[in-house]
């Protein structure tokens, strides 16, 4: 299973600076940082991974999002262990949620 800061790269910048907060976007914008430094995908998600470790995923949305970013056979898989109800239907169940089209693959 990926962790989920390896599924942000899949999230906009401007999501991820939502998520890191807005006190800490501010702040940062007020020290002297190169732009390069302190906007990159990565550190920003080294950033969130930092300041709120596992209890992001306490944030419903940010759960939603992750799991639109899971390739097909790590949500199949999932779906498998946690809702083995669903497991034959995995792929019918993810088309109709509007998961984009790689999760479906």
């Amino acid at each position: 299973m990926l962790f989920y800061h390896e599924l942000m790269y899949d999230f906009e910048l401007s999501r991820l600076k939502e998520i890191l907060g807005q006190d800490v976007v501010n702040n940062l914008n007020e020290w002297d940082i190169t732009s390069d430094e302190k906007w990159s995908k990565k550190k920003i998600i080294e950033m969130i991974y930092c300041l709120h470790g596992n209890n992001i995923l306490k944030n419903k949305e940010v759960i939603e999002e992750l799991l639109y970013c899971l390739p097909y056979q790590e949500l199949s898989d999932f779906c498998k262990q946690y809702y083995p109800s669903l497991s034959g239907e995995t792929r019918v169940i993810i088309k109709s949620c509007g998961l984009p089209k790689k999760a479906y693959k």
